[in-house]
């Protein structure tokens, strides 16, 4: 060990190698630059660096899901502007009698109908559509029934005292048959048997023309297979809300688009069965069908309607939002009573039909409704797609804090101290320099003593 000035310690080698830890951590700006310096806190920043990777992962995939609700939400932010303009045209038609205004107001309620249809099918995230509800359409296309849909049997569909029945319904035109089982648990005897019915009758093939469109619940009560509600004609070519609440104690009451229609008919226990739940209707579409085990009040009807929709009672619903190469449209009430499609597809829809305003007239009485319907349900759009970023915000949130606390155990084991270091690497390097000069005046010193005694 060589002393410099008598009293520091001095190693050439440990200065040396001191000098080459203090450059290499200024260069990197880590404490550890390898196992030989510090194995343990090199393990321990390595599995932190891990953590931190994976938390800038899970960031990196909210980030991306909350820019795709973003541009969601901004598109039924455009949405709602038009269809406020629409209301206002709306009500610009009420208010004129000329024939010519009417004309030209249905015009641009027409272009804005457009415009929303437009944002369905142009709205998109990285390619992705973002708008792709569906509807159950019928058609002759896959054979003379257009196709079938069966709900298994299961107990919470064998309905005997109260249930309410709703669905959006789109007639594209009349049948020629006799009558259509739109929703129907017939069992196999037929009236004997049958559960309920929802009948939608048509011309019979052109003897009761007058008949057709007209809808009205049928069921098997205390033995006697009888209308359960009173009945309306729907027209062709637009969305209605359909809903039939039975209470078997005072009948059933059918409402279309909210508000009752016709007085209670029928009551009693109805016959269950073991059949399959069938969906039926050439030429036409559905969506949104329920089915409660309660008899809901009209003010839960027309929340329903307008999308604030209660599960109290709910047994089964059908959305049809599901993929075009499914087998089965899913149950959304949680009662696993998935939809089988028979000889069908189904179809997805424009924005208009999942608003229920396709062929919107602004001279229908029901338009002004229509249409005050198409906001509040693209309100709660809204509000469900604003609670999902309010969710991932949350999320968002408490990964950075935990991202922060990783990073900063990082920090303490890891980065350098950057003055310290460089106070160190001074010193070494002056320790360094005075042990060259002091070897240096050895040198000469021993130089001059030999020249003295040799000279």
């Amino acid at each position: 060990m060589f002393y410099i000035n008598n009293y520091i310690p001095y190693s050439s080698s440990q200065s040396q190698r001191l000098i080459d830890q203090a450059n290499k951590r200024l260069n990197t700006g880590l404490k550890i630059n390898s196992a030989s310096e510090n194995a343990a806190g090199l393990a321990v920043s390595n599995r932190l660096t891990s953590k931190i990777n994976e938390l800038k992962i899970k960031l990196d995939g909210i980030d991306h899901s909350l820019s795709k609700y973003s541009t969601k939400s901004n598109a039924l932010t455009t949405t709602d502007g038009i269809l406020r303009q629409i209301k206002d045209l709306i009500n610009q038609s009420n208010s004129t009698t000329d024939s010519g205004v009417k004309s030209s107001i249905q015009t641009q309620i027409n272009n804005l109908l457009k415009s929303v249809n437009d944002i369905g099918n142009n709205t998109t995230f990285e390619g992705e559509k973002l708008f792709t509800e569906g509807v159950l359409t019928f058609d002759k296309s896959s054979g003379s029934t257009g196709g079938v849909v069966g709900i298994p049997s299961s107990q919470e569909l064998k309905l005997d005292k109260n249930l309410t029945i709703e669905m959006d319904y789109f007639l594209d035109e009349n049948t020629t048959e006799f009558a259509m089982h739109l929703l129907n648990s017939w069992g196999d005897s037929g009236t004997s048997t049958a559960n309920f019915v929802l009948y939608l009758f048509g011309t019979d093939n052109g003897s009761n023309p007058s008949k057709a469109g007209t809808i009205q619940l049928y069921g098997n009560a205390d033995g006697t297979f009888q209308k359960t509600s009173g009945s309306t004609k729907l027209n062709t070519g637009q969305w209605y809300h359909i809903a039939i609440e039975y209470d078997y104690q005072k009948g059933g009451q059918l409402y279309v688009d909210g508000d009752a229609v016709g007085a209670r008919v029928g009551s009693g226990l109805l016959k269950t069965n073991d059949d399959e739940l069938y969906l039926y209707s050439p030429e036409a579409s559905m969506d949104n069908v329920r089915i409660y085990n309660r008899s809901l009040t009209q003010s839960e009807i027309n929340n329903n309607m307008n999308g604030q929709v209660t599960n109290n009672g709910l047994v089964g619903e059908w959305l049809f939002d599901d993929p075009s190469t499914s087998s089965t449209f899913k149950d959304t009430s949680g009662n696993n009573n998935d939809a089988v499609k028979y000889s069908m597809t189904g179809s997805t829809s424009q924005l208009t039909d999942f608003l229920k305003i396709t062929n919107l007239n602004a001279q229908d009485p029901n338009a002004l409704k229509n249409i005050e319907r198409a906001i509040s349900l693209n309100s709660n759009e809204q509000v469900k797609v604003q609670k999902d970023m309010d969710v991932l915000n949350t999320e968002s949130s408490y990964w950075n804090k935990n991202l922060k606390n990783y990073q900063t155990a990082y920090s303490r084991i890891m980065t350098d101290d950057e003055a310290k270091t460089s106070s160190l690497l001074a010193q070494e390097q002056l320790k360094q320099q005075h042990y060259s000069e002091i070897l240096q005046r050895q040198k000469t010193q021993s130089q001059t003593l030999y020249s003295i005694l040799f000279g």
